[in-house]
């Protein structure tokens, strides 16, 4: 008996849980779904009911993303029937799994010969994280080849050479081969001249120059000069005195005075008028009448007038006035005509005898404040004036009501009248209720225009998150970085890194005068090669001109999310003379050279030196493309030419020389 008690005890206890099982497997599909009427029942005192959600509101679980490792949150609303916690979640589950990382490789690389490599690895595109180490490889080092002569050696003098390469990177390595035995042989004897020493006769080495045996050095006489030609300094060219050798006639350029520079003067500039022409400030030299700044007509204009006022008279009550004039003392041209102005009038001011009504004429006494005349004015009646309609309490779109109109000025009550009901006149536009921010939905809805009802009522998305920066500017030396948090909700985004700077150019740095202004694009490239944005991460400002030969600066100063400064240098030259040609005289010992005009040149300087690669000094300046050299001895000479004129800085500025002439003066006939 005792058994059959506890067996029936046992089987009633899992009717009940089988029961309760049922009951909640009937409360999960309907949370599913959520239809009307559904019933669900609650371990302990809650009764089976259907399940009932807010979702108007804020969810009662915050969604939250999942990233690589962690798992995220689904929305979910708590069953607003009294005592029951079941949460409802959006997607049926309250857990959104971790998405897992994303893999990419990191790419392998071969070591070379001065260069390590590594092995390939893995990392996640998602969140930086590596996931398979790379393993560093150290250098080859060089696969030496044999050595291979390059040059043998020669005699005592010179050693030889000899290099190898390296198999695997074809880099190079040389070294120096040891040079030989002296070669003895006869010098004969030489007498010494005025510049040059003699020696005895003797022997010494053919290769290396080493002296053997005799050789002794016979010492040079020296030059016997006197005086042949004396020239005086002039503004740019130095004065001298040329002296020559009665042995061996030699000559060499003695007591040099320096060029006497410019005696520049100024050449005052002369005002324009409205009749007269008037001249620029220029700049010349008194002694050699060199134009430095030309003197530039300014044309006469009628905005150099020298105008007279004649003084305005102001107008009073009852008599006349005129306005201001203006006429020109030189040419007499009027520019603004005196006008009579009309009497202003009296300027009345009121007094009140009789207050004026809506219905009833007023009386006012009005006297002028300028001259005290006065008179006495009546004023009409006003008539009522009715403001807006105003509507009883009660009144509204579906109910009607009463409304009525008030006097502005009297304040009686007029057009009482009865109003059916009309129904709502929604608003086209929406009216946002409650303004959506980073967290929380909004909601909109359309109002109506008489009695602001409501309908339509919509949610409105979450607005994007409004991050207050902090900013460590990248420079030329150190990389910068982005934080934000923000200022709705204090979420830290994902810091934002910025590469240094690693370089400024300039698009060209050299150019040829043409007399238009000259604008290199600048180019700044961050670390990676990224070229930056020119108004955003840097702005550009350029010297002035930039037409005249020249040097000029480009001042680059990053901005934005970099900080620092860079100062470029480009140059305007003249071009280099071309057409260099001569016409030898000589009978007159004349060489005339000529050559193609250069674009912005002032002047031309002469070069000439008696070998191709030798020393050229300045024989003369010219101003055109033409210039004859006297009294030469005949004999082969090379010319050389280059182009002269004022830079930005107001300096000489030479062209690069042209290419050099050879021409041979004979001999007169």
């Amino acid at each position: 008996m005792q058994y059959f008690k506890k067996s029936l005890a046992l089987l009633l206890a899992v009717l009940m849980l089988l029961s309760t099982l049922t009951l909640v497997s009937v409360a999960a599909e309907g949370d599913t779904t959520d239809p009307a009427g559904q019933t669900s029942g609650e371990s302990g005192t809650v009764p089976p009911h259907a399940h009932q959600y807010d979702k108007s509101g804020a969810p009662y679980v915050e969604h939250k993303d999942a990233t690589c490792t962690e798992t995220g949150l689904n929305r979910g609303w708590k069953c607003t029937y009294p005592g029951c916690t079941y949460i409802n979640y959006e997607n049926g589950t309250p857990v959104i799994p971790a998405k897992g990382h994303t893999k990419v490789p990191i790419p392998a690389k071969d070591p070379t010969c001065t260069e390590k490599g590594n092995t390939a690895g893995e990392k996640c595109s998602v969140c930086g994280t590596v996931l398979t180490a790379t393993t560093e490889i150290n250098a080859l080092g060089h696969d030496w080849g044999d050595w291979v002569t390059l040059r043998e050696p020669v005699s005592c003098k010179t050693p030889g050479q000899r290099e190898h390469t390296c198999k695997r990177c074809g880099a190079t390595e040389r070294e120096l081969i040891p040079a030989a035995e002296h070669k003895p042989v006869n010098v004969e004897a030489k007498p010494a001249t005025c510049t040059t020493d003699g020696n005895k006769a003797g022997t010494k080495c053919s290769v290396c120059g080493t002296v053997l045996s005799g050789c002794e050095k016979i010492t040079a006489e020296g030059h016997k000069y006197e005086k042949v030609k004396t020239v005086e300094p002039s503004c740019e060219e130095v004065g001298k005195t040329t002296y020559k050798c009665k042995a061996c006639g030699d000559t060499y350029d003695g007591d040099v005075k320096p060029a006497l520079g410019h005696d520049i003067v100024i050449d005052e500039a002369v005002a324009p008028t409205c009749k007269e022409d008037g001249k620029t400030e220029g700049k010349h030299c008194k002694r050699c009448n060199t134009v430095f700044v030309k003197q530039e007509v300014i044309p006469k204009d009628e905005k150099y007038h020298d105008w007279e006022i004649v003084p305005a008279v102001a107008p009073t009550c009852t008599e006349k006035g005129s306005t201001e004039g203006k006429k020109c003392k030189i040419c007499g041209k009027v520019e603004s005509e005196v006008k009579v102005l009309e009497a202003k009038g009296h300027n009345f001011t009121t007094e009140v005898i009789t207050p004026v009504s809506c219905e009833a004429n007023g009386l006012i006494k009005k006297y002028c404040v300028e001259c005290n005349v006065s008179e006495t004015v009546v004023v009409a009646a006003t008539g009522h004036k009715f403001g807006d309609w105003i509507y009883s309490d009660n009144f509204s779109c579906e109910n009607g009501g009463e409304r009525w109109q008030i006097c502005e000025n009297c304040g009686e009550t007029f057009n009482r009248e009865q109003l059916p009901a009309s129904g709502h006149k929604w608003s086209k536009d929406w009216t946002i209720d409650t303004p959506a921010t980073c967290t929380k939905r909004g909601y909109k809805s359309h109002h109506c225009t008489v009695c602001d009802a409501k309908t339509d009522i919509t949610t409105v998305a979450k607005t994007p998150h409004q991050y207050l920066d902090t900013v460590t500017k990248a420079t030329t030396k150190k990389n910068g970085l982005v934080t934000g948090v923000c200022k709705v909700c204090g979420l830290e985004r994902k810091p934002i890194k910025v590469r240094r700077v690693k370089s400024f150019a300039l698009s060209k740095t050299a150019y040829t005068y043409d007399g238009k202004a000259k604008k290199p694009t600048v180019v700044v490239k961050d670390a990676d090669g990224n070229k930056l944005k020119n108004g955003t991460d840097y702005k550009v400002t350029y010297a002035s001109g930039r037409k005249k030969v020249g040097t000029y600066t480009v001042k680059i100063k990053l901005i934005g999310y970099y900080s620092g400064s860079k100062t470029l240098k480009f140059t305007i030259k003249l071009a280099t003379p071309k057409g260099l040609e001569a016409k030898t005289n000589a009978a007159k010992k004349t060489i005339k050279l000529s050559w193609d005009a250069v674009k912005g040149a002032k002047k031309y300087a002469i070069y000439c030196a008696t070998e191709k690669d030798g020393d050229y000094k300045k024989l003369a300046t010219a101003k055109k493309t033409a210039c004859s050299i006297k009294t030469l001895d005949p004999g082969t000479y090379y010319f050389k030419v280059r182009a002269l004129t004022v830079n930005n800085k107001s300096k000489n500025a030479y062209s690069a020389y042209s290419s050099p002439l050879k021409v041979k003066l004979a001999k007169a006939k």
